[in-house]
């Protein structure tokens, strides 16, 4: 998802949530951006499932880092 769609789900009133940024490296040595959005992210088993979704890009070393934006 873009920032901008990740942000207007953190504006909603209806539903709360955390978004995450991940900076990732591109095998042409190129950085990447990619957004995510969880609803329910009280505890360590939302970090958990945060982490699942990009775990691909972990396992290769290409994750620079994750940073967790509230509203």
């Amino acid at each position: 998802m873009t920032r901008q769609e990740m942000q207007n789900k953190l504006d909603r009133k209806d539903i709360s949530g955390v978004g995450v940024k991940v900076t990732f490296d591109f095998s042409s040595g190129e950085t990447g951006t990619t957004y995510y959005f969880y609803e329910y992210f009280e505890d360590d088993k939302g970090v958990d499932r945060a982490a699942r979704h990009f775990s691909d890009l972990i396992n290769k070393g290409k994750v620079r880092k994750a940073e967790y934006i509230y509203s």
